[in-house]
């Protein structure tokens, strides 16, 4: 995911529900692409794991059913890296590759006010 998408988004705090390994998670999004997100979480998947997740997106008035492979896991803060994983989307519908993109752009619009 590009550097400079994921700085634009510092302030993010969206809810995004998931399962690893079969057990039901909770975390929060720092940022999100149309390729994927940063799910801050103490509860990491590991590398390579396929995720299932819904995000709640204020745009959009339905949950964002979505499907993931992890990147990379984090159990710790390392830098300025919160705990949590890096998730790549997988098999994205149009349809929300689109929803997210409105969100990022007003996302973005809010902040420069």
């Amino acid at each position: 995911m590009k550097e400079d998408q994921k700085q634009e988004q510092m302030g993010l705090q969206l809810e995004v529900d998931y399962i690893a390994g079969g057990t039901f998670y909770t975390g929060f999004a720092k940022y999100i692409t149309t390729e994927g997100l940063f799910v801050t979480t103490t509860k990491v998947a590991q590398p390579g794991e396929i995720i299932f997740m819904d995000i709640y997106l204020p745009n959009y008035k339905h949950k964002l059913k979505l499907k993931g492979r992890v990147i990379k896991s984090y159990e710790y803060s390392v830098d300025d890296t919160p705990p949590g994983m890096e998730v790549k989307f997988l098999g994205l519908r149009e349809q929300f590759r689109e929803v997210i993109a409105e969100f990022i752009s007003s996302f973005q619009m809010e902040e420069e006010m």
